[in-house]
């Protein structure tokens, strides 16, 4: 796997995990955007709809209206580590701990869930 393959597959993980953490599951990709960036991937609305686009080609995501990206329950599944995805970087085990802790309401888990900080 390349160096960008690799950088690829973690931000479209970390789409999934704001995604799984998200009220309702989905978030705008403006505020999609400012949660990446928030952890470290600064990018593009261009290049955040290309992943939101390829996750919904894989049915771990979909897009609404209004530019609206949505969790499927597959991308969750991959999100938490359940199931594997090629393209999407497997969740770390303190990943995993720190979305089971956001998923379960407990503060401060947001950032250690999407960027894997321990």
């Amino acid at each position: 796997m390349s160096q960008t393959d690799y950088i690829d597959a973690d931000r479209r993980r970390a789409i999934l995990s704001a995604l799984s953490i998200a009220r309702a599951y989905q978030l705008p990709l403006r505020a999609l955007q400012n949660t990446l960036e928030d952890v470290g991937y600064v990018t593009t609305i261009d290049r955040l709809r290309t992943d939101c686009g390829w996750l919904a080609e894989q049915g771990l995501a979909k897009m609404g209206a209004n530019d609206v990206a949505i969790l499927t329950e597959r991308g969750m599944d991959v999100a938490i580590g359940r199931a594997d995805s090629h393209g999407v970087q497997r969740p770390g085990p303190s990943q995993v701990s720190a979305l089971k802790e956001a998923l379960a309401g407990a503060g401060g888990a947001l950032s250690r869930a999407i960027n894997g900080g321990g």
